[in-house]
C-alpha cells in the first residue's frame, strides 16, 4: 500500500543530522589531542583525514577502541580527493558506535592485489554533549 492509498501511512524522511571534523596527520611534536564533541541527536560524524600525500589507489579506515584493544568499525573502500592543497579522504561514523574516550582511526592504503600499509593514525578524544 502506498501513502495515498487506503490504510497505508508513510512518514515524511528526517534530515541527518551530521557533524564534520578535520582531523590533520600527526606531527613528532607534543600537540593537544583533537576532540571532537558531535552533539546530541547527531546521527554521524564526518571526518576529513588530510594526507601529508596520495600514493595509493584506495583506502580504508579502521576506528579501534584503544580501551578494548580491537577494531570496532571498517570503511568501504575511499578515494582521496583534493582539497586547500592537500588531499584528504573523508569517513562518516555512525553517531551511535562513539563512546566519551579515546579513539585511534587507522589508515590503510591498498593496492593492487590487497596489498595494505599503513598510512597514518589519527588519535582523537570524543566528547559528548
Amino acid at each position: 500500500m502506498g501513502p495515498n492509498q487506503p490504510g497505508g501511512t508513510s512518514a515524511p524522511p528526517r534530515d541527518l543530522r551530521v557533524a564534520a571534523f578535520v582531523l590533520v596527520p600527526p606531527t613528532r611534536s607534543v600537540a593537544a589531542l583533537p576532540i571532537i564533541s558531535p552533539r546530541a541527536g547527531t546521527d554521524y560524524v564526518v571526518l576529513q583525514l588530510t594526507l601529508e600525500s596520495n600514493e595509493s589507489p584506495a583506502y580504508q579506515a579502521l576506528l579501534r577502541d584503544p580501551a578494548a584493544n580491537r577494531i570496532i568499525w571498517r570503511s568501504r573502500p575511499l578515494s582521496a580527493y583534493p582539497s586547500g592543497g592537500a588531499p584528504s579522504v573523508s569517513v562518516a561514523l555512525p553517531t551511535d558506535l562513539l563512546k566519551a574516550q579515546r579513539y585511534s582511526l587507522e589508515l590503510i592504503g591498498v593496492a593492487a592485489g590487497s596489498r595494505e600499509t599503513a598510512v597514518a593514525s589519527y588519535t582523537f578524544r570524543v566528547v559528548l554533549e
